[in-house]
């Protein structure tokens, strides 16, 4: 059954005209020659109650009333769209139909639509019947002419359209525009051929998108965000928004705004996508009338040069000036209360020396790696910073943060270099991972509401000192931060000269990133036996000597000693486990491994130079990639249990002299990983169990190393 589609909106009592002997006064029109079926839905002559929901936020009450020559015609409403479908097999003759508001509070009436399309099938979508055409989408301001003019060619010859009108007006922005069709101008059927032509608007309307290119056969369905046969859009008079994705697209051959002017006074809105991955256009600076920026607006435009906002602003969405990097702003309005997540990530051109008084919320990656933002504090009203929000802003220099903050996301200062925050406000319950890393701290003072604290919070900071008194959750002990529930040691500092670090008796566990990069510690850090547990880069990057780790050790973190000092010759035979990278460039010095493990990890044990001889236990099935690579001499007794050995598990050290010698006790060849080598040039020897020869001779990864294989005496 086919039907005929009219759309109820949403307007004020207003006379409205338009093309094709469709007329509109008030809530009332006539359509001639509507073709209706016979059904028993809808009875000429009678009323019936509807609601059109959520428009504006509100449900809408209709009467519908029908009357004409018919009489019996069809009837359908779709309650999520807000639009009329009459059965359409038959002509019967002239229908009016009258939709009026019910106990309307704003005084408004709801009439339909004055255009009609036609579709094959009510099924949620709609075939455009006719030749292909170009439609653009209107939003009238109250009480204005718009004129909207169209330039293109048919058939070799130059062509104008020009609709003018009392268009239909839509205050409340319900995102229903207003359609002008212009039909078969452009000449075309079913291609998509790119034509070109200019769509100039003049007199004042809410806003517009730019046109879209359709076919017969396409559903309604665009093939391009903006024109694909307009070339250029002039607008004279006052527009106060863009649709969304009006001008989106990176492709040259998309529709071109015409800037020259400026982009209008009066423009209020520049919504979603509008300028989305879209350069070229020349915008040097917005009006100051705008009042909204929608998400992802100005997404990638990185040849946008605005060094200033309007004061109009008060709305900014995510994304709106993402990785803009020509981006020049040195300040923000006041009348901005958020800056959303990823709002100005990557505009690393940015120069703001303050932020307004009235934002309250900074979002996630906001000002990320705004390297110039000069910030020297922040403001008072603000209530919570989210993560990355200010990572690597390496010129900020805030010594202090503002009373009224709650919360302060992971990495919020992740490498802000000349930050020095000592005293976390009172409001702060949680600091998470890495949000003071790398900053120019030198001592930290606690509040005595804190609940959580992760020990990467101030990771390749120089503390030398942790204060906090009367703490349900924590306490400081030898400068150190003890969760009192599991008596972990949370976060470290010190840096006397000449004392050691030392770790009370009765900790259980060092957290992950307790001591990061504690480069400014002297003397040694003494674990006591107590510890069974050393997280994920405890140590890293740590220069204090550790001379040895206590016998009661099981499991050690992923880069725990990546880059420190541990000198310990030995590790002891409880650990059945220790992460990726966990001695990784350490000055460790061991000849044997534990007993009970059963895998080495990868880049375990890269470039510690002090190994130089390794015996690695039965039982230990896998050696992972990197795992003793970048080691300057290795000799290496590799077990009869192992099975596999990762890339480059021995490669061989990038520079200086290097050199691998193997005893393998396994009679089956270990499978090395493809592309994987046992030490290239710097294998000098392999040694095999008796009568096994030939067999490493010809297995891959080994075969490479033949000449080096000799089978062992016994």
């Amino acid at each position: 059954m086919n039907f005929a589609k009219f759309k109820v909106r949403q307007m004020q009592r207003q006379a409205l005209k338009q093309e094709g002997g469709i007329v509109v006064g008030g809530v009332t029109f006539e359509l001639t020659n509507i073709e209706v079926a016979h059904s028993s839905e809808l009875i000429i002559g009678s009323a019936y109650t509807c609601t059109l929901e959520a428009i504006s936020g509100y449900d809408l009450p209709l009467v519908v009333s029908v009357t004409g020559t018919a009489s019996v015609c069809g009837f359908k409403y779709d309650y999520t769209t807000g639009v009329i479908y009459i059965p359409s097999d038959e002509v019967i003759g002239n229908i009016v139909i009258t939709a009026v508001a019910v106990n309307d509070s704003r005084n408004e009436q709801a009439v339909l639509e004055a255009t009609k399309i036609t579709s094959d099938t009510y099924d949620g979508t709609t075939t455009y019947t006719g030749e292909s055409f170009i439609l653009l989408d209107i939003y009238p301001c109250r009480g204005s002419t718009v004129t909207v003019k169209f330039k293109g060619t048919e058939n070799g010859e130059e062509v104008t359209k020009t609709v003018t009108g009392d268009l239909a007006i839509d205050q409340y922005d319900t995102g229903t525009p207003c359609t002008v069709f212009f039909g078969t101008y452009l000449g075309q059927s079913d291609d998509t051929t790119s034509t070109s032509g200019t769509i100039t608007i003049s007199g004042a309307c809410e806003g517009y998108g730019a046109g879209t290119y359709k076919t017969k056969t396409d559903k309604g369905q665009s093939i391009n965000y903006s024109g694909h046969a307009i070339t250029r859009i002039n607008q004279t008079g006052r527009v106060r928004h863009f649709a969304s994705s009006s001008f989106r697209g990176k492709s040259s051959g998309r529709t071109i705004l015409d800037v020259s002017n400026g982009l209008g006074e009066g423009l209020e809105k520049i919504k979603d996508y509008s300028f989305y991955y879209r350069n070229g256009l020349g915008i040097t600076e917005l009006p100051n009338s705008v009042e909204e920026i929608g998400k992802y607006a100005f997404y990638y435009m990185d040849d946008l040069t605005l060094n200033k906002l309007p004061n109009s602003l008060n709305k900014l969405d995510e994304y709106a000036f993402y990785y803009c990097e020509a981006l020049a702003l040195n300040s923000l309005p006041t009348g901005l209360t958020k800056i959303p997540d990823y709002c100005f990530c990557g505009c690393k051109n940015l120069v703001l020396s303050e932020l307004p008084n009235t934002i309250t919320e900074i979002g996630q990656d906001a000002f990320y790696q705004n390297n110039n933002i000069c910030l020297t504090k922040l403001p008072n009203s603000l209530v919570s910073i989210g993560d990355n929000a200010f990572y690597g802003c390496g010129s900020m220099a805030i010594t202090s943060l503002p009373s009224s903050l709650t919360s302060i996301g992971e990495a919020a200062f992740f490498n802000c270099y000349n930050v020095s925050i000592s005293t976390v406000p009172e409001n702060i319950k949680v600091i998470k991972n890495a949000t003071f890393s790398n900053n120019a701290n030198s001592y930290i003072v606690l509040p005595s509401t804190i609940e959580s604290v992760h020990g990467g919070a101030w990771s390749n900071c120089k503390l030398t000192s942790i204060t906090l008194s009367n703490n349900n959750f924590y306490k400081v002990e030898n400068n150190t931060l003890i969760e009192k529930s599991s008596n972990a040691l949370v976060l470290g500092a010190g840096g006397i000269v000449g004392v050691d670090v030392i770790i009370p008796s009765y900790v259980t566990s060092i957290s992950d990133r307790a001591f990061q990069g504690r480069s400014n510690l002297s003397g040694e850090i003494i674990i006591p036996s107590s510890v069974t547990t050393i997280g994920e880069n405890a140590f890293s990057e740590t220069n204090v000597e550790i001379k040895s780790i206590p016998n009661n050790i099981t499991n050690i973190g992923a880069y725990a000693f990546k880059s420190s000092n541990l000198t310990a010759t030995s590790l002891p035979d409880s650990i059945v486990s220790f992460g990726e990278g966990a001695f990784e460039y350490s000055n460790i010095a061991i000849t044997t491994l534990p007993s009970n493990i059963t895998t080495i990890p990868s880049y375990a044990f890269m470039g510690c130079d002090n190994i130089t001889t390794i015996n690695i236990p039965e039982g230990v099935t896998e050696i992972g990639g990197h795992a003793f690579s970048d080691c300057a001499q290795l000799e290496v007794i590799l077990p009869s249990t192992l099975t596999t050995i990762g890339t480059y598990a021995f490669g061989p050290k990038w520079l200086g002299v290097c050199s691998r010698t193997f005893t393998v006790l396994a009679t089956t060849p270990p499978t090395v990983a493809q592309g994987g080598d046992l030490g290239g040039t710097a294998v000098t020897q392999i040694i095999v169990p008796k009568g096994c020869g030939d067999i490493y001779k010809t297995a891959t990864g080994w075969s490479d190393h033949a000449d080096k294989i000799v089978e062992a005496s016994a």
